[in-house]
């Protein structure tokens, strides 16, 4: 677990940052995000072999010394993330 992560989905519910204080610790925390997210965890508990078999290939399609421009496999404004050869490779779908 991420603490931005954990500190965003609380956050969604108080968006004034000046009045949102975490108190919990990385335990409570954790337990909070279980209870609040069963049915997300649930989801995440699958095979995940088709994510894998992009990413393999995202990987095998650059060249030695090249890296991409990852912000996001998912959720991204475009369709593709740029290298730093300036190659366009397509996002997961």
């Amino acid at each position: 677990m991420h603490l931005p992560l954990l500190f965003l989905a609380g956050f969604k519910k108080n968006r004034d940052i000046r009045k949102t204080e975490i108190t919990q610790d990385i335990t409570e925390l954790t337990e909070l995000f279980i209870q609040q997210h069963q049915e997300f965890l649930n989801q995440c508990k699958n095979k995940n072999s088709v994510y894998i078999e992009w990413y393999q290939n995202m990987l095998n399609g650059l060249t030695i010394e090249e890296l991409p421009y990852a912000y996001s496999d998912f959720h991204h404004e475009r369709n593709y993330w740029m290298t730093t050869k300036d190659q366009k490779i397509p996002i997961f779908k």
